[in-house]
């Protein structure tokens, strides 16, 4: 990509008040993702697949 071509991109970006890149959606808020996080609530409230740790503390 030349000089001329990345500067006309970048005012096109700018007269169009939008960031640099394309962006395709958000992921996080798929579908798919969704339907993985609720199956993994349902699973914590059922008492499933819960972890416990012991908490980490600085030493003083």
């Amino acid at each position: 990509m030349g000089q001329d071509t990345r500067e006309a991109s970048l005012r096109q970006t700018m007269n169009e008040e939008r960031i640099p890149g394309e962006v395709s959606g958000d992921s996080f808020y798929s579908a798919k993702h969704l339907s993985v996080l609720e199956r993994r609530i349902a699973d914590m409230k059922a008492g499933r697949n819960v972890h416990v740790h012991e908490l980490i503390t600085d030493p003083e």
